[in-house]
C-alpha cells in the first residue's frame, strides 16, 4: 500500500496493513511538515527467525514498537537512524515493513529449546 505524502494531514490517522495473514503494521501517521512525516505504531504477529546458536527455524510472537520519521526530501544532517526517505516517492508501507522486519530479524533471537539450555556450554563439532 502506498499513500502520497501531500495526503497526509497534521492531524493523526490510522493506517494497519496486513501481510500473509502472519504480520500486521498497525500505525498512526501525522504530518510534522511539508517534507516529513511522523509513523507511530507497531508491528504484530508471527514472524519466522532462525535460531542464532543451533540454526534452527522457529516461529516467534512479535509486538514491536515503531517509531519513526518518513522524509521527502534527503536528510543531510540525520541526528539518529529512525528517519526513512522516500525522495520524490510515495510512502511505501509494504517497504517500511519489510525493512522493520529485516531489521528485527538481525536482533539475536534463540528458539525454546537453545533459551533453556541457556547456561551450557555450545559443543562444536569441526
Amino acid at each position: 500500500m502506498k499513500i502520497p505524502f501531500h495526503k497526509i494531514t497534521p492531524s493523526p490517522k490510522q493506517f494497519s496493513i496486513k501481510r500473509d495473514d502472519k504480520i500486521t503494521l498497525e500505525c498512526e501517521l501525522s504530518k510534522i511538515d511539508r517534507t516529513q512525516v511522523s509513523l507511530k505504531g507497531r508491528i504484530k504477529g508471527l514472524v519466522s527467525l532462525d535460531c542464532d546458536r543451533c540454526g534452527a527455524e522457529f516461529n516467534q510472537e512479535i509486538d514491536w514498537p515503531l517509531e519513526l520519521i518518513l522524509s521527502s526530501v534527503v536528510v543531510k544532517d540525520a541526528k539518529d537512524l529512525d528517519i526513512i526517505e522516500f525522495v520524490n516517492s510515495d510512502i511505501d508501507f509494504n517497504a517500511i515493513l519489510e525493512g522493520e522486519l529485516n531489521s528485527y530479524r538481525l536482533l539475536y533471537h534463540y528458539c525454546d529449546r537453545c533459551q533453556a539450555d541457556g547456561d551450557k556450554e555450545l559443543d562444536l563439532e569441526f
